[in-house]
């Protein structure tokens, strides 16, 4: 009549520990790409890189429009850097 819950759970742990290690490794490579790609020019630009494990898509957030459209341009260098770090990812959004 009970079940047990403990597999469920430890399930569930493996599986939030896969994604914040993911998380982790995609906030660190597009940081990296972005000091590389734009170097000093990003000194005052706010951006905010989210990975959601659940469609497996990476959103950067940005306030200036010319940073998100300078982002899109290079957006293949940046899908092409991840495959090569073995990061796949379903979707890329920037706004």
């Amino acid at each position: 009549m009970f079940k047990n819950l403990g597999k469920r759970f430890e399930n569930k742990k493996v599986f939030l520990d896969k994604s914040l290690d993911k998380s982790q490794r995609i906030k660190k490579e597009v940081g990296a790409f972005l000091k590389d790609v734009f170097g000093d020019k990003l000194k005052g630009f706010s951006f905010l890189v989210s990975y959601n494990s659940k469609d497996d898509s990476l959103v950067i957030t940005t306030a200036n429009k010319i940073l998100a459209n300078e982002l899109s341009i290079r957006l293949i260098d940046l899908s092409n850097l991840l495959k090569t770090k073995d990061i796949r990812l379903g979707k890329i959004l920037i706004k």
